[in-house]
């Protein structure tokens, strides 16, 4: 063992390899703190190598699907379309976030925990083994590129915020 990955890295981590089946993501709506969670259930994961003479890029594609299930305060109006948007816009922010520290922690402990050679072995073996014996220096300057694109499939059984007086 090289190393131990915290609670972000750790969904991050599994968020990348595909074996997130649910889990809690905080953001904070308007505010300086996380108050509102989102719940996902479905995730799915895409892994693409891209490799030119510029070097090699591992795109990472992230889809998912959850709901709304806690707010503070009643700081989001459920009923407005923007404001679900903007919302969405702040879970996809903060899963490409934690998938970025995941693979930042992982090339500082120089673990390819991700199996990405193995992906470039498996999708084109000719370039694998012209680079095999230097994959431990070229994953510490691998490009990866994020994208997450979870949607708010039940914004609550609410159609108002509560105000609480």
């Amino acid at each position: 063992m090289v190393g131990l990955l915290n609670e972000v890295e750790t969904q991050g981590a599994l968020l990348i390899k595909n074996q997130a089946r649910g889990g809690v993501i905080t953001v904070a709506y308007n505010s300086d703190h996380a108050n509102i969670s989102y719940l996902f259930r479905n995730a799915r994961t895409r892994l693409k190598p891209i490799i030119s003479h510029e070097g090699i890029t591992i795109e990472i594609s992230i889809k998912g699907t959850g709901e709304m299930i806690e707010e503070q305060n009643a700081v989001l109006d459920i009923t407005r379309e923007q404001n679900l948007k903007e919302l969405e816009r702040l879970i996809n922010r903060q899963v490409e976030h934690r998938c970025r520290i995941a693979v930042s922690r992982a090339k500082e402990l120089k673990s390819d925990i991700f199996g990405f050679g193995d992906l470039i072995h498996r999708t084109n073996p000719r370039a694998w083994r012209q680079i095999e014996n230097q994959w431990g220096d070229i994953l510490q300057t691998l490009n990866v590129k994020i994208s997450a694109h979870f949607t708010v499939e039940q914004p609550g059984l609410i159609e108002q915020p509560i105000k609480i007086q």
